[in-house]
């Protein structure tokens, strides 16, 4: 281990000490018995086409990624790649992160993270979680993940591999390949890539902060992932499918908030990790103004609903006087 830093990208690597600090409970597709109808979608789909921004000369084109995707899906759009290829820079939708530390202490690191995910003192979910909470839980547990045995996980660890076994269940996948795709095109074309990093300066501190997180917050996740896995699978089936054809209407009128959303604003309640991912949000915002101010034309990797939303990133280019076209 490199004593400098060690950079993995966000979501790469769950069992990794370096990158628990910042996806200590990020949810990702893992092998789980099929437990759900899956979606059904496979072969080469285009997905969705490229928003443009323009001012001028300068061209910003947006590519709308949404995860989870079908699992048997591979992406391949012959007109994102030709964007690609003629562009100047490209900006990922994915964070690096780098901590400090040389090979002991990440071993030390390593440690702490294994304590941090599960209760203390020989807790269990059901001694912590209320009755009835529990018992939708245990019903959605059943469904999607029957052989694991997460009682002894943290409330929001739970939510989390709840999550990720019931997408796999679903026949749904993490987005990664689609950015991983971009890459290798801006690779093969010598086409500039604008890496975006955090630096975690004190991830001790920061496993300690995740530790003292309010016990009735941790709930609120894992009611909202329940909440979800019990009224949207469906709904995330039927986007998937949507956005593997590019039917951009269809992602529009069926937009759902996924159990990440409130579970990582639970996560930001170390003050540490909120600085940090307030300091990688104005980074990126900047980032995607200057790469419009600055290039003939780029492309970046965006969250589609950042771009649906009503007011979201489009109506912030809008506000300040670029054009905007639409698939």
């Amino acid at each position: 281990m490199n004593p400098s830093g060690s950079r993995i990208r966000k979501g790469a690597a769950h069992g990794a000490a370096a990158l628990a600090a910042l996806t200590l409970f990020a949810p990702h597709a893992v092998a789980a018995p099929g437990a759900a109808d899956e979606v059904v979608v496979t072969g080469e789909r285009p997905g969705p086409a490229l928003w443009r921004v323009t001012r001028g000369d300068h061209t910003l084109w947006l590519l709308g990624v949404l995860d989870p995707l079908p699992r048997h899906m591979t992406w391949r759009s012959a007109t994102a790649d030709a964007i690609v290829a003629d562009a100047e820079i490209v900006l990922p939708e994915s964070t690096s992160v780098s901590v400090d530390a040389g090979p002991f202490a990440m071993i030390g690191l390593y440690f702490d993270w294994r304590k941090v995910r599960r209760l203390p003192d020989g807790q269990t979910l059901r001694d912590i979680v209320p009755a009835g909470l529990y018992a939708r839980f245990e019903a959605q547990r059943q469904r999607y993940a029957p052989a694991e045995d997460l009682e002894r996980y943290r409330p929001i660890v739970a939510a989390g591999e709840l999550y990720r076994h019931a997408i796999k269940a679903a026949g749904l996948r993490g987005a990664e390949d689609v950015e991983q795709s971009v890459l290798r095109t801006a690779r093969r074309h010598h086409v500039e890539v604008r890496d975006f990093r955090v630096k975690v300066d004190s991830p001790k501190a920061v496993l300690h902060e995740l530790a003292a997180i309010p016990l009735a917050a941790e709930l609120a996740c894992l009611e909202y992932a329940v909440r979800r896995l019990e009224a949207d699978v469906p709904a995330m089936q039927q986007r998937a499918r949507a956005w593997a054809v590019g039917d951009v209407e269809e992602l529009r009128r069926t937009q759902v908030e996924l159990p990440q959303t409130t579970c990582w604003d639970v996560i930001e309640l170390s003050p540490r990790l909120h600085a940090l991912g307030e300091r990688s949000r104005a980074e990126r915002a900047s980032a995607l103004e200057a790469a419009l101010r600055e290039h003939r034309s780029a492309v970046a990797l965006v969250p589609i609903d950042r771009l649906l939303a009503p007011d979201g990133l489009l109506h912030g280019f809008r506000a300040e006087g670029y054009a905007v076209e639409e698939p």
